[in-house]
C-alpha cells in the first residue's frame, strides 16, 4: 500500500496518473489492464488502485526480488513527491 499525506490521499486527476505514478528515475511504459493505471518495469506489469488512503499496489510478479520492488516504489514515492507535493510512505512490500 501506498499511503499518502498520512492517509488522507490526495485529490489528483485520474488524468494526471500517467505523470504521477511512474518512476523519477527508472524507465517504464504504460501497461494495459485492470486498476487505476498500470506500468511495466523490468517485465512486470504494475497496478495502481485508488484507495481512501492512496493506493493499493500490486506486483504482477513472483520473480522480482523485494530490493527491486522496493527501489521502485521508493523511486515511485519520489516522483510523487516531486509533482504533488504530498507525503509518501510505502505500508508494506
Amino acid at each position: 500500500m501506498l499511503k499518502l499525506n498520512g492517509g488522507d490521499g490526495f485529490f489528483e486527476p485520474v488524468s494526471r496518473y500517467p505523470e504521477i505514478l511512474r518512476p523519477a528515475s527508472i524507465p517504464c511504459e504504460h501497461a494495459e489492464g485492470w486498476g487505476s493505471h498500470r506500468i511495466r518495469i523490468d517485465g512486470v506489469d504494475i497496478a495502481f488502485s485508488d484507495e481512501d488512503f492512496g493506493f493499493q499496489v500490486t506486483f504482477e510478479s513472483d520473480s522480482l526480488s523485494e530490493q527491486r520492488a522496493t527501489q521502485i516504489m521508493d523511486d515511485i514515492c519520489e516522483n510523487i513527491r516531486v509533482t504533488t507535493g504530498a507525503s509518501t510512505k510505502v505500508v508494506s512490500l
